[in-house]
């Protein structure tokens, strides 16, 4: 005997209701499906077809979620229902620190490959884990992740369908990343434009220590090749080990 009155209409009436519950166990566990995902397409086109459409929005509006979709760009998604949810301030689940802002990052590149027209057939923008990688270590002014902690975390987004991975460079190692639309979804105007002026600054801070080693001066006018202590503390510097 099933709880909702709508799946045993659709038992009644011959459907599949194991069909329907696969697609929403799928959709809820990977928040975002595309149909050019392997695995993807039966439980998108079930989740987007008329028939159902209206049962799949009931199942997750009783769970507090919002059901989404683009058939032009060809995806499915749900975001929490800020009625609901009245404390969250982004459509990402509870994550780590290092992959909330790597879905940021991931956000403010998209938005500027759009905003100079580099987007492909379904919204899509290209790029890459080096072009990443640096804009992660810019916006923290720290050291690049290790390789298998951004691996880790590139496929959790991959996973949530908000990114898919391309060819991989033989020489540079760097592969191919295309992000998708939905990363706008998950990432707050508000939070864009934050990450926006911070990258700015950012930046900014970065060109200018830049121009500062060029002129064998640091910030406070000390010459920048002397030998850093050897606790690795003073002038700004990050310590090191080994």
């Amino acid at each position: 005997m099933t709880i909702l009155p709508e799946l045993a209409a659709f038992e009644a009436k011959g459907h599949d209701d194991m069909k329907l519950r696969r697609a929403a166990a799928e959709l809820l566990d990977r928040q975002f499906l595309h149909a050019a995902d392997r695995g993807s397409p039966r439980h998108y086109y079930t989740i987007v077809d008329e028939k159902y459409w209206r049962y799949f929005e009931g199942l997750f509006d009783a769970l507090g979620r919002k059901l989404y979709r683009n058939e032009r760009e060809q995806w499915v998604g749900l975001l929490p229902d800020f009625g609901v949810y009245s404390e969250a301030t982004t459509g990402l689940p509870r994550m780590r620190q290092a992959e909330t802002i790597l879905l940021l990052v991931m956000a403010l590149v998209y938005q500027e490959k759009v905003n100079i027209g580099e987007v492909e057939r379904g919204a899509v923008v290209r790029s890459d884990t080096g072009e990443l990688f640096d804009r992660y270590a810019t916006l923290l002014g720290k050291e690049r992740m290790k390789d298998h902690e951004f691996r880790d975390l590139t496929n959790e987004a991959r996973r949530r369908g908000l990114v898919a991975f391309g060819e991989r460079d033989d020489e540079s190692l760097d592969v191919e990343l295309f992000i998708r639309p939905m990363i706008m979804y998950v990432v707050s105007g508000d939070v864009r434009e934050a990450m926006r002026r911070f990258a700015g600054e950012e930046e900014r801070s970065l060109d200018a220590r830049e121009r500062e080693a060029a002129n064998g001066e640091d910030a406070n006018g000390e010459d920048a090749s002397a030998p850093v202590p050897a606790n690795g503390t003073g002038n700004g510097h990050h310590g090191e080990t080994g």
